[in-house]
């Protein structure tokens, strides 16, 4: 075996390495356990990026207030009621539309086409989504699914919440309740965050030093070639 066919088996090697330190740091890529702030995708085999608006193992959480955007790195500076997980304040956008083509307006998420005023209009209470088709998934409620039941499901209206709040006490009980799991899953991105930049910089630098290790055997492996070589060489002279 020559340098340059030992040179090239040490790269495989190493580039091998470095896919079982990924492999190893975000768990098997087989569409269960991918990294946090990736998601398996069936079409591409493999996992992907969260979707810009979404964070967390297999991308099943929304940008937590006032987070929004790409992997939750931006900050909104509007109240939390006009705060899109993806485009951050709607209402910084004319007239709430975000986009359109060929005569076609597409209202932002969180609004639909009203004909009879001609303009974009914040979905009922209960809705959201593009156009307002989606209906707030328990726990979240009301306007924009902002609000949280802290009853069951089997009692909690996606319009209005928990059937039987009738006291101003209960209200502000469940107002309580939904500050505090934001403030919960606020610290959730935080946290997943600060995780996956660490997992990140343990696989660069356990890569580096491999990569170190493989061109210091490389060196001494061409040292002692070229020794051997002028060896050889002297004896035949002499």
């Amino acid at each position: 075996m020559n340098n340059t066919d030992i040179l090239v088996f040490l790269i495989v090697i190493y580039l091998w390495n470095f896919g079982y330190i990924y492999s190893t740091l975000c768990g098997s890529v087989n569409g269960t356990s991918c990294c946090s702030g990736f998601y398996w995708d069936k079409t591409q085999m493999s996992c992907i990026p969260c979707k810009v608006g979404y964070f967390g193992t297999n991308c099943d959480k929304k940008c937590v207030y006032p987070l929004y955007g790409k992997d939750c790195q931006l900050t909104c500076n509007c109240s939390k009621r006009d705060c899109w997980h993806v485009g951050g304040c709607t209402l910084n956008i004319t007239d709430n539309i975000c986009g359109g083509q060929t005569g076609a307006i597409i209202c932002c998420n969180g609004f639909k086409w009203n004909n009879e005023d001609r303009k974009c209009i914040r979905c009922d209470n209960g809705y959201t989504g593009q156009n307002c088709e989606d209906v707030c998934r328990f726990p979240s409620y009301g306007r924009d699914c902002q609000s949280i039941c802290n009853c069951t499901q089997t009692k909690c209206n996606p319009v209005d919440g928990c059937y039987g709040h009738s006291t101003r006490f209960e209200m502000q009980m469940s107002d309580i309740f939904t500050k505090a799991v934001d403030r919960e899953l606020y610290q959730q991105v935080l946290t997943e965050k600060k995780q996956s930049t660490l997992m990140i910089g343990i696989g660069v630098l356990a890569a580096v030093a491999l990569f170190i290790v493989i061109a210091i055997f490389v060196t001494y492996r061409l040292e002692n070639t070229n020794k051997e070589n002028e060896s050889n060489i002297y004896y035949s002279i002499k």
